[in-house]
């Protein structure tokens, strides 16, 4: 398909090269624009003096024939001088056919149902000739014979498929059809590179050959995008003017995607009038990724890849981003009172003190006296053997049963019986009781004196036992009070470290429920208790997981463009979404560190009780060692 009044083709030679190479086939943008036949300029148009939208207006016609044409153009049936050349060019605007946008829109409503994960569909155009005249549709380096068509075209939209595998995105292509192939009634297209015949008033539009001929599909690899999430107020990264709002579906502009009052600034640079849009339209807004028809190129992969996810990649949740809370328990800490032992203490056995010796011989005679017990009265007018009567003269008591009754207590009876011998008659009459303390004075005087040792040792044992058991006691009664003063401080503190907790807690709850972007949260640090300030984090939790899936879904519908970073620096809206969610991940972090904090802080106020048990378990070991020293009697009891 030739171009007759494209610039760059002016004046072309022969050595000038293939028309494919051209120049004017290297534009920078994938784009062409249109002038509508209203505005004039190709057959069928209304009177060179109807106004256009951009205030461009058809000069009248003049013929001189001395007007002088462009070198290369075929002269026109009259001449044109400069006075006819329009003062400003027709509008540039993308054009479309009706009939394929339709057939587009078609084929997208006639996919399977998708799931709420896809984000559009890409449709592919594609219209390849069979002919030998284009031997360049077919596969190169086979014989004509067996050409296989359109196999690029195939390839690269199975490329184009794979690529999108894992984007969310749809694919379906379809070859042109006959109703399509030749689109007769179609506007001219005057693209950004026919600057100098946009303004011939009669000028050839820059898609057909001939006025008579209309521009034709053969070639077209067209490459469509139908999608519904762009936002324009959200996503599209123009800079606004005064008055300005960002408004209109997507458009595809050299720059980026732009919305489409951005568009008519960048192209037109005045402001577009302002336009309500329905939800309906944006639902389903058609975007034309890449021509082949005009641009004479395939479309990059990669270029395609980023102008999709631009378009396609939902803007961020406008709630704010969750925050990963730490669930700390609250203090609930139960009291377990620490019990003073008991200490226990069995008494020695008791020494029995031995009686007087003398005491204890009168006892023996008085046993032995008769039964009026009238004592015994020495007597030595009778046999050797008897040594007193009773006092009524009836009973006699011998030497022998005296000495078997003092023999035990250690006297000697030969020194006892020699005594009587010797003694008995200075006794004549006289109480036996005075013949033995005189015996006990004299020749029993050291047998007497043993036995008063002997009683006093014991004497002195008993006394000793008596000073150490009630010391032993002594040191019972302070060492329970020890074990009162330890349970009963273990008990304050207790008590106190809780509060203590509850406050540490109650600030945690406070912190945590303010870190919930947009929480309203009525805690006091200082007087708030532990249910009001649970129940103040758990609606600020509540309001904070209700977010936590609408970003969820969100960062699995953008987890797919992660490998093409371009899509986020186009986006404003996804850049601060990415610093929002180092912000987050830092909140996240801070956030762990000061609930680790929290319950090291809260254990430490509350007192260890196995601190407070070993102190009483050593009150236990010195009462054992104060018992041992006692039972064995080494006569003191530490206190």
């Amino acid at each position: 398909m030739r171009r007759t009044l494209s610039e760059p083709s002016l004046g072309r030679t022969r050595a000038s090269g293939a028309f494919s190479r051209s120049k004017r086939f290297e534009p920078a943008e994938p784009f062409w624009v249109d002038y509508s036949r209203r505005y004039g300029g190709y057959p069928g148009s209304p009177a060179s003096s109807a106004p256009t939208r951009s205030g461009y207006r058809k000069p009248p016609s003049t013929t001189s024939p001395s007007s002088p044409q462009p070198p290369g153009v075929r002269p026109f049936q009259r001449s044109t001088s400069s006075c006819e050349i329009a003062s400003g060019p027709p509008p540039m605007q993308e054009l479309v056919p009706t009939q394929l946008k339709s057939k587009v829109l078609k084929l997208v409503r006639e996919l399977p149902p998708l799931d709420s994960k896809h984000r559009g569909a890409v449709v592919i155009e594609m219209n390849w000739s069979e002919s030998g005249y284009l031997p360049a549709h077919a596969q190169p380096g086979q014989d004509p014979d067996t050409f296989v068509w359109g196999e690029k075209y195939k390839r690269i939209a199975a490329e184009l498929r794979e690529t999108l595998a894992d984007k969310a995105i749809t694919v379906s292509e379809f070859r042109t059809p006959s109703s399509l192939k030749s689109l007769k009634k179609s506007p001219g297209i005057y693209d950004r590179y026919s600057e100098w015949e946009r303004r011939l008033p009669q000028g050839m539009p820059s898609n057909v050959s001939h006025k008579s001929s209309g521009p034709s599909r053969i070639g077209a690899f067209e490459v469509h995008l139908v999608q519904g999430t762009w936002d324009p107020e959200r996503c599209c990264p123009g800079s606004l003017r005064r008055n300005q709002v960002h408004q209109g579906p997507a458009v595809n502009l050299p720059e980026g995607i732009y919305c489409a009052a951005c568009a008519e600034v960048m192209r037109s640079g005045t402001s577009a009038a302002s336009t309500s849009y329905t939800k309906e339209q944006l639902a389903e807004q058609h975007l034309l990724l890449h021509s082949k028809l005009w641009t004479r190129r395939w479309p990059g992969l990669r270029f395609l890849l980023v102008r999709i996810g631009v378009a396609t990649l939902p803007p961020p949740p406008l709630v704010p981003r969750p925050v990963s809370l730490m669930s700390v328990d609250p203090p609930r800490a139960v009291l377990q009172d620490l019990v003073p032992a008991t200490l226990q203490c069995e008494r020695k056995p008791t020494l029995t003190l031995p009686e007087d010796p003398a005491a204890v011989i009168r006892k023996k005679l008085s046993a032995l006296d008769c039964p009026a017990k009238k004592g015994w009265k020495m007597n030595s007018s009778i046999d050797a053997s008897v040594l007193c009567k009773c006092g009524g003269g009836s009973h006699q008591l011998s030497v022998a049963e005296v000495v078997a009754q003092i023999s035990p207590l250690g006297f000697d009876a030969d020194v006892f019986r020699h005594y009587v011998e010797q003694k008995r008659r200075q006794f004549e009459g006289q109480d036996v009781n005075s013949f033995l303390k005189s015996f006990l004075d004299t020749d029993g005087h050291d047998v007497l004196a043993r036995c008063l040792a002997e009683r006093q040792k014991v004497h002195d044992q008993i006394e000793l036992e008596k000073s150490s058991f009630q010391r032993l006691l002594e040191c019972k009664d302070d060492l329970m009070q020890q074990q009162r003063q330890i349970c009963e401080g273990y008990r304050a503190d207790f008590h106190e470290g809780q509060v203590q907790s509850e406050r540490v807690y109650v600030k945690y709850c406070h912190t945590s429920a303010t870190s919930v972007p947009g929480a309203e949260v009525n805690i006091d640090p200082e007087t708030t208790s532990v249910d009001d300030a649970l129940r103040e984090l758990n609606k600020a939790k509540q309001l904070n997981e209700s977010r936590v899936q609408v970003w969820a879904d969100w960062e699995e519908g953008i987890a797919g463009w992660e490998d093409v970073p371009e899509v986020f620096q186009h986006r404003p809206d996804l850049q601060d979404a990415n610093f929002d969610k180092d912000d987050s991940e830092a909140k996240a972090a801070q956030l762990k560190k000061q609930a680790d904090m929290i319950l090291r802080k809260m254990s430490g106020c509350l007192p260890d009780r196995a601190t407070y048990s070993s102190r009483l378990l050593r009150i236990q070991e010195e009462w054992a060692h104060h018992v041992e020293e006692y039972q064995k009697g080494e006569g003191r009891a530490n206190g």
